[in-house]
Order: structure tokens, then C-alpha cells, then sequence
């Protein structure tokens, strides 16, 4: 999450194998599977985002 931490764009990073809340938010983006990394921002999501595409 480089790009973001050099913007400082407040953010929160989770664990999906060690945070079981987690892990379901993810699993329910992608029907079942566990993908990562992923980034969310309200109802957008990511998944394994470039430093470009933080910036849009």
C-alpha cells in the first residue's frame, strides 16, 4: 500500500486469512473465492490495484 501511505490517505489494512470479518467482505466480492489484495472505497472495489490506479 505504498501509493497510499506516500499520498496520506488515511486507510485500514486487514488480514483476510487472520480476520474472519474480513475475509467474508472479500469472499462476497468475488462469490465464494478469496482474492487479494483487495482495496475498498464505499461501494468500489479493487483487486490487487496499481500505484496508478490508487491515484484515480
Amino acid at each position: 500500500m505504498a501509493g497510499i501511505e506516500k499520498r496520506w490517505i488515511g486507510f485500514k489494512d486487514f488480514n483476510v486469512v487472520t480476520h474472519t470479518e474480513a475475509e467474508a467482505r472479500v469472499r462476497a466480492l468475488y462469490d465464494g473465492n478469496l482474492k487479494f489484495p483487495t482495496v475498498i472505497a464505499g461501494t468500489d472495489f479493487i483487486k490487487n490495484p496499481t500505484v496508478p490506479q490508487l491515484s484515480e
